[in-house]
């Protein structure tokens, strides 16, 4: 089993703040050893905001980490791709609860999709 399993493990049993330094501590690992753009170092990024964002309602700090994704994932993937679209709901989501509305518009500019009716959210 991964440090990311067992992060993943300990977040879902709402150990955030222990899940978290086990996110960060693979997310260095992974910057280290793959680079900071590779898809599984964005990928614990992404858990580490998801834990900010949901577990511990500390939506700066996610919206923080979800911009720096957004910035791999569109590098890496381009705008439309999958990865990209989840990284940018899960931002919308996180900026509705903290209220952003002006980052919120931005993002809504940037990524027109967003406001398409009908649209179907993808989940991880």
């Amino acid at each position: 089993m991964t440090f990311l399993n067992v992060a993943n493990a300990v977040d879902a049993m709402g150990e955030n703040m222990e899940a978290l330094d086990l996110f960060e501590s693979t997310m260095k690992d992974n910057e280290r050893t793959l680079a900071k753009w590779h898809p599984q170092t964005l990928n614990c990024c992404m858990n580490i905001a998801i834990t900010h964002h949901i577990g511990l309602r500390s939506f700066a700090r996610a919206e923080e980490l979800y911009e720096k994704i957004l910035v791999g994932r569109t590098l890496q993937f381009g705008f439309d791709h999958e990865n990209t679209r989840k990284c940018v709901e899960n931002y919308e989501m996180c900026l509705k609860k903290s209220r952003d509305y002006g980052r919120l518009a931005k993002l809504n500019k940037e990524f027109p999709w967003l406001l398409e009716p009908g649209r179907t959210i993808l989940r991880d």
